[in-house]
Parts: structure tokens; sequence; C-alpha cells
């Protein structure tokens, strides 16, 4: 039984020499098979990652082309129709597509460029609303020109260049520019049929004058006569009034 087992122990531990020799000589071709395949791993993964980044740029660019023309739609609504019955509902609707296109950007570009087409993007948005203040400060609109003159009235200061109006009773008692905003009403015993027709003594322009239809001294940059109610003849175009100083601040 001795020698029996003796005999199963050797073949045993000969079957697992040769079983080591054989893991051993695995693991060289193994080895060897894995440098090949290292190169072409390497390959493989490049392709790969072109592939996937190409298909991002086609998904980015996608999106962004259905965006963008939205998104401009939207800003031109906003600098033309925001007055309008509708214009609340433009700012929503503007804002939402500015910040999917964000979102679009910095889900399919790389985080260290996101930045600086997020930087490029408000320059472009402060640059065009400068742009747009601009204009408007070199050739306000009707509406804006209107306000400014009724503004201007009310407080008793020239529309043009802000000199305090001295015209009737202000300028006897010595009431001007911004008190005359806060004044109650005229003194009874102040006539206001002898006014007479006045011009800034600043800048020239003309503030009063008679009025064609019922010879009353009205507002000479307002449309009606506040007497009458009639319209100027040449009401078509307003008067050519620019932007003072303060007005024009105010607006930045």
């Amino acid at each position: 039984m001795f020698l029996d087992n003796q005999n199963k122990y050797q073949a045993l531990n000969q079957d697992l020499v040769n079983a080591t020799a054989e893991k051993r000589q695995l693991t060289q071709e193994i080895s060897a098979l894995t440098k090949r395949l290292e190169p072409l791993q390497e390959s493989a993964r490049e392709k790969y990652e072109a592939l996937m980044e190409t298909a991002r740029i086609k998904a980015a660019a996608l999106q962004l082309g259905l965006l963008l023309p939205l998104f401009l739609i939207a800003f031109w609504l906003l600098v033309n129709k925001r007055n309008t019955a509708y214009g609340i509902l433009i700012y929503p609707f503007g804002i939402s597509l500015f910040l999917k296109m964000m979102g679009v950007v910095y889900e399919y570009f790389p985080s260290r460029y996101f930045k600086y087409i997020a930087l490029l993007g408000l320059i472009v948005v402060a640059v065009a609303l400068m742009i747009y203040l601009l204009r408007m400060i070199a050739r306000p609109k009707a509406n804006f020109v209107m306000k400014q003159i009724r503004e201007a009235y009310d407080k008793q200061e020239c529309p043009q260049c802000s000199y305090p109006i001295q015209r009737g009773w202000l300028k006897r008692a010595g009431i001007h520019g911004k008190s005359a905003s806060r004044m109650i009403a005229i003194p009874t015993t102040f006539d206001t049929t002898k006014l007479e027709p006045y011009s800034c003594p600043s800048c020239g322009e003309r503030l009063y004058e008679e009025c064609a239809q019922c010879q009353h001294v009205r507002h000479a940059l307002l449309p009606y006569c506040e007497f009458c109610g009639s319209n100027k003849d040449d009401q078509t175009q307003l008067p050519e009034v620019s932007l003072s100083q303060d007005n024009a601040s105010d607006m930045l």
C-alpha cells in the first residue's frame, strides 16, 4: 500500500509539473499576444474617441442650429416688440433659450472651453446692448422723445438742455426746476392770458408759442394745445430734441 501510494504521489507530482510548465507556456503566449494587441487597442481607442467627439460635436451643432435661430428671433422680438401686448411673453422665451444654449455648450464642449465660450457670449450680448443703447441716444424713438419732453415740461426744464424755465409768475417768484414740480397751484391773482411766447435763454429752443387756432400761448414741443385741443399742422414729425446728458445717463 505504501508503494502504491508512493507511485500515485509521484504520478500526481509529475502531472503538477506538466501543468505548471503548460501554464508557464500559456502565460508567455498571453504576454506575447497582449504586446501585439496593445497598439491595436490604442488605435481602436483613438478611433473610438474621435468618433465620439465627432458625434458630440454633431449633436451640439444640431441643437445649437435649432436654438440659435430661435434665440435671434427672441432677441429681435425683445428689441422691437417688447412694448406690445405680448411683450411680457418675450422675456421668459428669450431667457429660457439662452439658458438652454448655455446648457448645451456646457454638456457637449470640454469644461476648459466652456468658460471662454460663455465669456464670448456675454461679451457679444453686452456689445449688442451697448450698440442698442447708443442708437437710442443718437436716434431716440418717438415715444421716448415725447416722454422726455413731457417730463421736462413737468419739471419746468428745457427738454433740450435742462435749463430751468423762468417765465410768468415762476420768474417773478424765483421758483423753477425741480421745485416747480412740487407746487400746489398757480396763484389765482396771476393772469395766464398774459403769457407770451418763450424760448430757452440757454439753447434757444422754442418752448412756448402762440396757438394758431385759439391764439393762446401753448407748449411748442407738445402735439396738442391745452386750451383748444387742436393739433399742430406739422404733427407728422416730432420736434428735433436730442437727449440731455441727465436723461442719457438715466437710460444707461
